[in-house]
């Protein structure tokens, strides 16, 4: 069969992308910011890209579904038991920024840490925000609710996400109640205001880096509602670029979502995606991995144990890994407890090979 040549190739109609056709102003608009329209060849990827927003429409009719409100809900449907479906960037999971409670501010400002990956080495994480919130678990939860949408939009160019803070609510366990929204809204302020210097793992490289100034949130809103003569806007969270980067180079962490809904406990809402993160021995005769940690420091800075007293704060990380056990009804994990070892104490989580 003789191949087309590229006169025939040129001629040929194309199929419209997903989203609706982009409009011929668009088109000019993006091609004018050196934006190639082969990137953005539908309003849902302009959108996504963050080269448009749903104010430069003018016309409802041309709203992609998916960022309706409506749409946007389907982002994040229910979680599918047994299944890990909720993601996070790995170095969120292991760089001890978060805090599993309230830190008094001192404790977050910088926090030296130990990467207990084999892989990985010892490395440094600090905010270079000066008067910027701690960030807690909350805002860690939110982090990992960004990242899953990301994931679940399937646009790896993807900038801007649909989401409102009703959805990360409910993604959270939460009522959508005023004081709830309220709290959301503050970790995602939190979120944006947060910059950080230390070494983390670039995709990218494929090693430990040290990256002078890096954070997570770009710009967010909560959306506006329609007015005469303008079209309102659904909720969005745009990301930085560091953050997709890392997303599309796969350095991502899978946790049950169903699970991570179930915890009560702050501790235990970090430790589950940690243990996640980590790589476990071979499975033995009973199917099932184990893999044991040094009870330090630096350990309780990574998981976000923030009391000074080691015998609290190593209560404090068995009673998460014991919530971990109990919740767990598809029985994942199998033990989670912290033991004394000769001189010291380690921590021991036993999981299924699946």
């Amino acid at each position: 069969m003789q191949s087309a040549t590229p006169e025939d190739r040129r001629a040929a109609p194309e199929e419209e992308p997903p989203g609706g056709a982009l409009p011929p102003a668009l088109r000019r608009r993006l091609e004018a910011k050196a934006v190639p329209v082969e990137e953005a060849r539908s309003l849902e990827e302009a959108l996504a890209l963050g080269e448009l927003r749903l104010v430069d429409l003018e016309d409802p009719a041309a709203v992609p579904r998916g960022w309706t409100r409506r749409g946007a809900a389907e982002l994040l449907p229910d979680p599918t038991p047994g299944r890990r479906d909720g993601a996070v960037e790995t170095n969120l999971v292991r760089k001890g920024i978060f805090a599993a409670g309230h830190p008094s501010k001192g404790s977050s400002e910088q926090l030296m840490l130990r990467v207990l990956a084999t892989r990985d080495r010892l490395g440094e994480i600090r905010r270079v925000d000066e008067d910027g919130p701690s960030l807690t678990e909350v805002e860690f939860q939110t982090a990992c609710v960004i990242c899953t949408a990301w994931r679940a939009l399937e646009t790896p160019l993807a900038t801007t996400l649909p989401l409102t803070l009703g959805m990360i609510c409910r993604e959270l366990g939460w009522p959508t109640t005023g004081q709830r929204l309220h709290r959301v809204a503050n970790a995602l302020s939190a979120l944006k205001r947060a910059t950080f210097a230390g070494e983390i793992w670039d995709v990218a490289k494929g090693e430990m880096t040290f990256v002078h100034e890096f954070g997570l949130v770009q710009e967010w809103s909560a959306g506006t509602p329609n007015r005469p003569g303008q079209l309102g806007e659904v909720g969005f969270v745009a990301i930085t670029n560091w953050l997709r980067r890392q997303l599309a180079g796969q350095h991502q962490t899978y946790y049950s979502r169903e699970l991570m809904r179930a915890l009560r406990r702050p501790s235990a809402k970090m430790l589950l995606p940690y243990l996640e993160s980590e790589r476990f021995d071979p499975a033995g005769p009973a199917g099932t991995r184990v893999k044991d940690w040094p009870v330090t420091e630096e350990l309780f800075a990574t998981i976000g144990i923030a009391d000074s007293r080691p015998r609290q704060a190593r209560r404090t990380l068995a009673r998460a890994g014991e919530e971990i056990v109990e919740r767990d009804e598809r029985r994942r994990w199998l033990r989670i407890e912290v033991e004394p070892r000769g001189n010291g104490w380690r921590l021991v989580a036993e999981r299924r090979n699946a």
